[in-house]
């Protein structure tokens, strides 16, 4: 008896620092951000510039500008959870082949931005970057285009705002979605502080809606983006896009993908 009291005790324990652990910790775990030397320059084919910009709290908050000659208008390019602009800089530049500018903010913390990132932090700074955008754009010619963890950045901006377009590639109906899918057995539903529950946004967005979504997608389940999906299917100007053997980072290799941005953009 002794034996199976200490082993349930070594089990519940175990547990309880495990989530202890990804409570305490979640910071690290969902923004995985590197940073970057001020003194380093980007390497892109295309004349750009890098930007400096205030949050409210005064954190600097750093992106680059991608320039084409005569745009169509801009592209606003929310990338995903890892990593800095050093590695998706050069994803967000090959949107000038399609006629648009391209303005790549990096979330706080990442990269050349300063301070700490959190849900409020990264939708406070996306208005920020946004309204510069209008200083150079019309509303009308912006388009909003959100990764991954970028597309939850993406639809509660849209919610808010009049673009032009909004692109979605592998998002979620939340991120707490996300989380349970992949750890089933941690009760995040307690213990999450930053949900990104673009399911309660969505609806709110008055922009054409596009969803891009990979079926064998191992770490965005194709039936969150598909739950996400479903509460604007019923508008005319909502269209889902499903890769049969797309997987989280393998949709823009599809000549699908690029069919389809030429069409919109």
């Amino acid at each position: 008896m002794n034996y199976i009291y200490w082993t349930l005790l070594f089990i519940v324990i175990t547990y309880l620092v495990l989530c202890l652990f990804y409570y305490f910790f979640q910071n690290r775990l969902i923004f995985v951000r590197y940073g970057i030397y001020g003194k380093y320059r980007f390497r892109l084919d295309k004349p750009h510039k890098e930007i400096l910009l205030k949050s409210e709290e005064g954190e600097t908050l750093h992106g680059l500008w991608i320039k084409v000659e005569n745009p169509k208008g801009l592209l606003i390019y929310f990338h995903g959870n890892t990593g800095s602009l050093k590695r998706w800089g050069k994803n967000a530049a090959l949107f000038t082949k399609y006629g648009y500018d391209v303005l790549a903010p990096e979330y706080r913390g990442y990269g050349k931005s300063t301070g700490k990132p959190s849900e409020k932090a990264l939708i406070s700074d996306a208005h920020i970057f946004y309204d510069f955008a209008l200083e150079h754009y019309s509303e009308k010619n912006i388009v909003l285009y959100g990764r991954s963890l970028g597309s939850g950045v993406a639809v509660q901006l849209a919610a808010t705002k009049n673009a032009k377009l909004v692109i979605l590639e592998t998002p979620f109906s939340s991120l707490l979605d996300v989380i349970q899918s992949n750890v089933p057995f941690i009760p995040f539903k307690y213990l999450l502080k930053y949900p990104f529950k673009s399911i309660d946004h969505i609806d709110k967005v008055k922009s054409e809606i596009i969803v891009l979504a990979g079926k064998i997608d191992t770490q965005v389940p194709y039936r969150s983006s598909l739950e996400l999906y479903n509460i604007v299917a019923d508008r005319n100007d909502t269209h889902l896009y499903s890769f049969k053997r797309g997987d989280h980072n393998t949709l823009s290799s599809f000549k699908k993908f690029n069919r389809i941005m030429e069409e919109y953009l």
